[in-house]
């Protein structure tokens, strides 16, 4: 009898904890489906910058913003100078209002171009590309910033991966037009609040979303020692103890709804790398796959993109991309001496400028 009581007393325990896991398990699922499906996760407000930014900094790339549609009363899409901050979903355009800069560090740094002031991370720790050299009074590709900016400086601008604003903000100091496109919400909500806090409402408009050859959500790791890095989670092979950040990727195409000009120049730098189908470096191929439209309907005679990470790739690669841009007369250079590219396209530098050639598209 002792040993049944026994028996019966462990098999008790035994479902009280497996009854407390459970309960947990579900409290910790449902707890991580709302912090992915919400705007923004339960007590971000609360946090220390250092919580956001140290231990979650998915945290400040949440929207935690106040949304609403993007349509005019007969439900077409809009956007006025007052806009600053769009995002485009699976159904629509959603105008965003950007959030405090608390937890963001103003940086100031002299350029050809004139003095900039934008927003960087608190810590240099978690963004050595842009934040970490401007602390220490350097841009990050400061000559070939200035350089493409002083060629195209007649024209509005299109900045695919802007980062926290580099380009964009200093176009914005040549009082150009700037449609600048950031997949991820730390830097997007960071440069949505240089534009505020600095001067440049009604010049610059940050759309909120990745760019690729097909539209759809795409689940992201940034590095940790580096906010401008990003890969995709689902990369075959690959292990990520990153912090995660979600966007939905659109064709270029798609800022045809949205763009107020039909003419611009185009910046496609971005920071990060990837090996499947969905965004992001690498990937200058598919963001051009999915901007057939854009280059018929918006007059672009300049294109500068990231070469080094594009050019060996076997899909969409370098192949791609020159097969597309000379079957548009458009011609390579060096975009700080101006010398055309000739030979094989895997010895070209690092960045590329492509030039339509006028004469060949008479």
């Amino acid at each position: 009898m002792p040993n049944r009581v026994k028996v019966a007393g462990v098999a008790a325990i035994a479902g009280f904890v497996m009854a407390v896991i459970f309960l947990n398990s579900s409290f910790f699922l449902s707890a991580n489906t709302y912090y992915i499906n919400s705007q923004s996760p339960p007590g971000a407000a609360d946090r220390s910058a250092a919580d956001v930014e140290g231990k979650s900094r998915i945290s400040d790339e949440r929207k935690s913003l106040s949304a609403e549609s993007a349509k005019d009363s007969r439900g077409k899409p809009t956007w006025s100078d007052e806009d600053v901050l769009l995002s485009r979903g699976e159904k629509e355009w959603q105008k965003l209002t950007c959030g405090p800069s608390k937890l963001f560090r103003p940086i100031s740094l002299s350029t050809d171009i004139g003095n900039l002031t934008f927003y960087g991370f608190l810590s240099a720790k978690y963004d050595q590309t842009v934040t970490a050299r401007a602390l220490k009074g350097w841009m990050f590709e400061k000559k070939e910033i200035e350089s493409f900016l002083t060629l195209s400086r007649d024209l509005p601008l299109i900045d695919v991966g802007a980062n926290v604003g580099l380009v964009a903000l200093q176009a914005a100091l040549q009082k150009r037009t700037v449609v600048a496109i950031e997949p991820i919400a730390a830097n997007a909500l960071r440069l949505c609040r240089s534009v505020l806090d600095f001067g440049h409402a009604g010049l610059v408009h940050v759309i909120q979303n990745a760019v690729s050859s097909r539209e759809g959500h795409v689940t992201l790791a940034t590095q940790a020692a580096n906010t401008s890095t990003l890969f995709t989670v689902n990369e075959a092979g690959r292990q990520f103890t990153h912090d995660l950040t979600l966007a939905y990727a659109i064709k270029l195409d798609r800022i045809l709804e949205m763009l107020p000009f039909r003419r611009a120049a185009l910046k496609y730098l971005p920071v990060c790398h990837v090996t499947s189908q969905i965004d992001v470096e690498s990937h200058e191929g598919h963001v051009l796959a999915g901007s057939r439209d854009l280059f018929k309907t918006v007059d672009v005679p300049l294109v500068w993109m990231e070469w080094q990470h594009v050019k060996g790739r076997a899909t969409f690669g370098g192949q791609f991309v020159v097969d597309f841009m000379t079957a548009r007369n458009f011609r390579p250079h060096h975009v700080i001496s101006g010398k055309l590219l000739e030979g094989d396209f895997m010895s070209w530098p690092f960045t590329v400028l492509w030039k339509r050639d006028e004469r060949a598209a008479v």
